[in-house]
């Protein structure tokens, strides 16, 4: 059966996981409660929400990633992909579209946090021009100067509930430099595909927290319309292909640091995500190990899945194939049993069809 995770990509939520990951504009790491503007909302129309810039920040980020991402994919599956820092070299131009893009994103998650206080904080000029007053016309939002970049970091600060850590505003500054350079100059600086994708998700982290990248990336791909050319539980499963991306360029520690879920320890098969895939495509095994246990014990039950959220509830036994693993998942029928370490159905056919069992091992 499939997950109810699967919706359809306009009503596709990702899973809930437990983490403090934040998604809420009052649970903001740096912003203090939101203030409502009932009456001034009235005069000045078209008053954006922090939820407004949450979604172009994601839009940005998931474009830049989705950028290099494709890139890179389609360098590693080209015959000459051992001229890989040649091709990056030729589209360097790329990179430098992808750092405009996190630019946009920075400056739109510094709104979004502003807006939480008050989204009057991003107007610059005279207050005095506001049609605040009895007998004057409304006026959209957007028809005002709003806080320039240089001051927006200022503003963002001094509305924040707690000190900026400096690594923060390092990164803020940083791509602020870079965009310059490529917006009002010709830049001269050498980018790397492994750098920028840090950039983004640590941009992620800094922000919002941890899991929202993820959650942001995967939404954003179920929501396209042309999803629904294919099963959303194989493009789901086939997801998995961007961490193993990311982790090979920034590795399994650094990784780590953005999620709440515990990937330290050894990874396993999804039930779930592997079942998605081999039951569309028949030929190919599914490859992709992102299911860990939860908690990270000797007798841990459950396994939950990185790339699709979902909690699996696991047997503790050896594997009847002779691979090391003590990690069995039990599904509707005999195929749906199998080992998550080796990805083997368990059948012993020297028992004519009954499970081996097994004690847990540590």
């Amino acid at each position: 059966q499939s997950p109810t995770l699967y919706r359809g990509p306009e009503s596709y939520i990702p899973p809930t996981r437990p983490t403090s990951c934040v998604t809420s504009v009052s649970h903001y790491p740096h912003t203090a409660a939101a203030h409502t503007l009932s009456t001034l909302s009235i005069m000045i129309v078209n008053i954006p929400t922090s939820a407004d810039f949450e979604r172009l920040a994601d839009d940005c980020l998931n474009q830049a990633f989705d950028l290099i991402f494709e890139t890179d994919k389609y360098i590693f599956n080209h015959p000459g992909a051992e001229r890989k820092d040649e091709v990056w070299a030729y589209s360097h131009g790329k990179l430098n579209t992808a750092v405009v893009l996190m630019h946009q994103a920075i400056e739109a998650l510094m709104k979004a946090s502003i807006c939480s206080i008050s989204p009057l904080l991003l107007l610059e000029g005279k207050r005095t021009e506001w049609p605040v007053m009895p007998q004057q016309k409304d006026k959209d939002f957007n028809d005002f100067y709003t806080t320039p970049a240089e001051a927006l970091m200022h503003t963002y600060a001094a509305t924040a509930s707690t000190k900026l850590d400096e690594a923060v505003i390092k990164h803020i500054d940083e791509m602020r430099r870079l965009r310059n350079q490529i917006v009002h100059g010709i830049s001269t600086t050498k980018l790397s595909p492994r750098a920028l994708i840090a950039g983004i998700l640590n941009t992620y982290l800094f922000f919002r927290g941890k899991d929202v990248w993820w959650e942001s990336l995967l939404k954003g791909h179920m929501s396209n319309p042309l999803t629904l050319n294919y099963s959303l539980a194989r493009e789901v499963a086939e997801f998995a292909e961007r961490l193993e991306y990311v982790r090979a360029y920034l590795g399994k520690s650094s990784l780590a640091k953005h999620f709440a879920l515990n990937i330290s320890g050894r990874a396993y098969y999804c039930p779930w995500c592997k079942q998605a895939w081999e039951e569309d495509i028949k030929l190919d095994a599914y490859e992709h190990k992102w299911a860990f246990l939860k908690p990270n014990k000797p007798a841990a039950t459950t396994v939950q899945c990185l790339n699709c959220g979902i909690d699996s509830d696991v047997c503790r036994e050896p594997c009847s194939e002779g691979c090391s693993g003590n990690v069995v998942y039990y599904g509707e029928t005999p195929e749906d049993i199998i080992c998550l370490t080796c990805g083997r159905m368990q059948f012993d056919r020297s028992l004519e069809g009954e499970l081996v069992q097994g004690e847990p091992q540590s």
